[in-house]
């Protein structure tokens, strides 16, 4: 039974992770400019990028845009879905409540453990707030 639980923890984040990776990608640019309050965006190129999310990484190809005069890159998935640094919002939610009464060795074995989900030791130290 086991074996057929891990099986089935497996079949679930992977369905997890393409429909968070399918959602992600509603929130992006199509590569034409767009407007980010007064500022006029236009597209830098498609560019992949692996989010954490609750299932694992996810992998999508996403828009970067910049103004014309330059400066700080814009990129739609991570502004529009309230990404924390590289996390969705569940993720981050998930491993802020963890963090915030276990060591992170502790949430790290927990997190594969329970959700086989691997996640460096480093991303909690840089997620809490």
């Amino acid at each position: 039974m086991l074996k057929t639980e891990e099986a089935v923890l497996a079949a679930v984040n992977a369905f997890g992770a393409a429909l968070t990776g399918h959602c992600l990608s509603l929130y992006g640019a199509d590569g034409s400019r767009l407007q980010n309050g007064q500022t006029t965006c236009y597209s830098c190129g498609q560019f992949p990028r692996t989010y954490k999310a609750p299932y694992g990484g996810v992998n999508i190809m996403r828009y970067t845009c910049q103004s014309a005069e330059g400066g700080r890159r814009y990129v739609p998935p991570e502004s529009r879905a309230c990404m924390v640094l590289n996390s969705t919002p569940r993720s981050d939610k998930t491993a802020a409540s963890k963090t915030a009464g276990m060591r992170s060795i502790s949430v790290q074995t927990a997190l594969f453990d329970k959700h086989d989900v691997s996640v460096s030791r480093d991303y909690f130290n840089k997620t809490v707030r």
